[in-house]
């Protein structure tokens, strides 16, 4: 059994369901998406750019995923408890063609999610956690570091483990990976394939602090054989060949996903700060075309694609590339 949002999550009368989901099955060749960053411009209702995400949704279940992972900022943020989990509530509407499929969502959360109103009795940190608990971290697997209940957690599917990771606790505060409980999860974890997602590129970690935390993260995946680390953040698609910064010199390919509703980020191609002692080479870049990423299992193959479409005036169209 595999505890994820599902069910029917619209509100205004419609009876919402959340809970449980079996998975039968082979393990040999099945699908999950990835996306990331879905908010919208500002706070004004709803939030979300729910356009884009129900287009997300609608295509993910014609692919027959099994599964949606979703990397934070799912809205803007900059509310009271109420007026975050109403935000909340947009972004259940229009995944509700995914969820009404049964299919499970899972989500961690952005800085945005950290975006709060305060008041005299809960500071924001207190009201984040309090309405991603309410939308969200309830249903989430409860395995997580202490205090990150709900928020970073691991669970299994098929052949393989998946982990979920929150990585900030205010707007502008990251406080990077909880390396010591990843650790305990690949060291026990007998899955063919992992697959690790959060917030943030580490392609794009400063600092001494940041820079340590994030290079102890990335020898971890290597050491498990992990190929793919999936993140959001930044506005736009890329795909970024790094390295393990060991002997070692395993390669992980970065997935950014950050193109799931927010405005884009303007640019010609990433910038990477300097010294980064993990990236080889960005392989793809795109600031112009919503998306979201599909992911191919087949026993011991995995096929990454990006999905996104263009908006012709009178219909969508989808295309694939690698």
């Amino acid at each position: 059994m595999k505890i994820g949002l599902s069910g029917r999550l619209l509100r205004a009368g419609m009876v919402v369901a959340l809970g449980l989901m079996a998975m039968t099955g082979s393990a040999q060749s099945w699908s999950f998406a990835y996306m990331s960053d879905n908010q919208s411009l500002s706070l004004t209702s709803p939030g979300v750019n729910t356009g884009v995400v129900a287009n997300l949704a609608a295509d993910i279940v014609s692919n027959q995923a099994e599964l949606l992972l979703v990397g934070g900022d799912l809205i803007f943020g900059d509310g009271n408890v109420a007026e975050m989990v109403t935000q909340y509530n947009h972004f259940k509407s229009a995944i509700a063609v995914l969820t009404n499929a049964g299919i499970p969502v899972y989500p961690v959360p952005g800085n945005h999610e950290f975006l709060c109103k305060t008041n005299d009795a809960l500071t924001p940190y207190e009201i984040a956690t309090s309405a991603w608990a309410t939308a969200f971290g309830q249903f989430m697997p409860q395995n997580g570091p202490v205090g990150e209940k709900g928020m970073t957690y691991g669970f299994e599917h098929r052949n393989a483990l998946f982990l979920g990771l929150n990585q900030w606790d205010s707007f502008s505060n990251y406080t990077g990976n909880a390396n010591a409980w990843v650790a305990a999860q690949l060291a026990a974890s007998t899955q063919t394939h992992t697959f690790t997602f959060g917030h943030t590129p580490m392609t794009m970690a400063t600092g001494a602090a940041e820079v340590s935390n994030r290079n102890e993260f990335w020898s971890l995946l290597g050491q498990a054989d992990e190929r793919m680390y999936f993140c959001g953040h930044e506005h736009y698609r890329a795909r970024a060949l790094t390295h393990t910064p060991d002997a070692d010199r395993h390669f992980i390919y970065e997935i950014t996903d950050g193109n799931g509703g927010a405005p884009f980020l303007a640019g010609s191609a990433p910038v990477f700060p300097e010294p980064n002692d993990i990236l080889f080479t960005n392989l793809f870049y795109n600031n112009t075309n919503y998306g979201y990423t599909l992911v191919d299992v087949d026993g011991p193959v995995v096929t990454c694609r990006w999905r996104y479409y263009e908006d012709t005036g009178t219909g969508i169209v989808w295309h694939t590339t690698d």
